[in-house]
């Protein structure tokens, strides 16, 4: 086995190894625009701030450096007008709930409000972080560009993306199309979009202000970018997972490849291992940053699931109202057991060395592996919702033995809402 290196062109230099008469390269040039994670998600986040959110001034360039944040700028403005509306529409629930009372129904809405406030908050508050964040994680992409870049990894981010959103879209159309049939079957004088807003969806409001259709398509653009905001939360920590857990994969597809060689230097395990800490570094830094995001998306879901398996003991009136309801109900859970599993995917893919370490022939090993077997065995590697849990995959069953418990508390404190006829306002939609 023996190491060349030959000139390519534009001036870069490919590293390769002549291994049992084949070619292995350990150092691929690397497109700084798409091959990497942040013009992976470029397009992603395009899309995110088109609905004012993480306001980040330069994320189509290719260079990191070119990152910023400015209080100054018509994204922030944008972002900053989005959290106001969310403020205003959610002051007007809460105040709702102190004059008329609260239960497991009126609640959902609060909930939803506070939770999409939150997280624009969070978004905006991350936004001033993300240059910093992305810079950091440039280096670790630059320290291990002799991995190469994952496969296939900026379609796997987009179609994910166009999944989750699509499904999201989905649920939205069948919930206001609900909503909008009502408005048809019930309106008196009022024209339909007007009883559609006035009656169906804000009651709370217009008894305090004088109809007009400008108040009522403002109200329903911030419904649109709240519901958004309630959806991105989950996909962004999907699509963060999945970054992250790819480059563990390709450290352990790199230690399988070691441990088949012959001779090996014990500078070649300690350049791994390094790789590998500055990865559980850069993990660290992310879940630094991203920990309120992840506690009010667990904190969301746990709610959700609960309302909507309260909701599911009520009676249903017709077929349209049955089919979101199992739709919905559906997305949620997936969205919940999505995140956990990409979440935990981090988790999974940092212990997964250990099995390859412990296996090494005696006549290999040395004290760079006794190490990298120690900092994997006592170092933990994974998202966390601010330290109060970490995403692993137990974290479902753990969540399932809560929502059963939380359930059967609900349902004997609320005993009496199920005794009730169905009523208008007996299916949760979040908004």
């Amino acid at each position: 086995m023996y190491t060349k290196k030959r000139n390519l062109k534009k001036g870069l230099n490919e590293v390769y190894t002549i291994y049992k008469g084949r070619q292995v390269s350990l150092l691929k040039p690397i497109n700084s625009s798409s091959r990497s994670f942040h013009g992976a998600l470029k397009w992603i986040l395009i899309t995110a701030q088109c609905f004012g959110q993480i306001p980040v001034i330069g994320i189509t360039k290719p260079d990191v450096k070119l990152f910023k944040f400015k209080w100054k700028s018509w994204r922030t403005f944008y972002c900053i007008l989005n959290c106001t509306g969310a403020f205003f529409l959610t002051s007007t629930y809460v105040i709702n709930v102190f004059v008329n009372g609260m239960d497991i129904f009126s609640s959902t809405s609060v909930a939803f409000h506070i939770n999409t406030l939150a997280v624009t908050l969070l978004f905006l508050k991350l936004a001033t972080q993300w240059p910093k964040l992305m810079y950091k994680w440039a280096e670790m992409e630059q320290s291990m560009k002799r991995y190469g870049w994952p496969p296939y990894l900026h379609i796997r981010l987009n179609v994910l993306t166009l999944i989750v959103l699509s499904i999201a879209l989905v649920e939205y159309t069948i919930v206001k199309t609900n909503k909008f049939l009502i408005s048809k079957k019930y309106k008196t004088n009022e024209s339909i979009f007007e009883y559609y807003i006035t009656i169906t969806l804000y009651p709370h409001i217009f008894p305090y202000t004088k109809y007009a259709h400008w108040k009522g398509v403002i109200l329903q653009i911030m419904n649109i970018l709240l519901t958004f905001s309630w959806t991105f939360n989950d996909l962004f920590i999907m699509l963060i997972s999945t970054g992250l857990a790819v480059r563990f994969q390709e450290i352990t597809v790199r230690l399988r490849t070691l441990k088949s060689l012959k001779s090996t230097t014990i500078e070649t395990w300690r350049e791994i291992r390094e790789d590998y800490n500055r990865l559980s570094q850069l993990t660290k830094t992310v879940d630094n940053a991203l920990s309120y995001i992840i506690l009010a998306s667990f904190t969301n879901n746990l709610f959700f699931i609960l309302a909507q398996l309260f909701n599911s003991l009520r009676p249903m009136k017709d077929t349209l109202e049955k089919v979101y309801f199992f739709f919905s109900f559906g997305f949620m859970i997936i969205r919940t057991v999505s995140v956990s599993i990409y979440g935990a995917w981090i988790y999974d893919e940092s212990k997964e060395p250990t099995t390859i370490l412990n296996s090494i022939l005696s006549d290999t090993y040395n004290v760079e592996i006794k190490r990298f077997i120690n900092q994997i065995k006592f170092d933990t590697v994974a998202l966390s919702g601010k330290h109060f849990f970490y995403i692993r995959r137990g974290l479902i069953l753990s969540m399932a033995g809560a929502i059963v418990t939380y359930e059967l508390v609900l349902i004997q404190f609320n005993v009496n809402l199920l005794q009730e006829e169905t009523s208008e306002n007996g299916t949760i939609t979040y908004s």
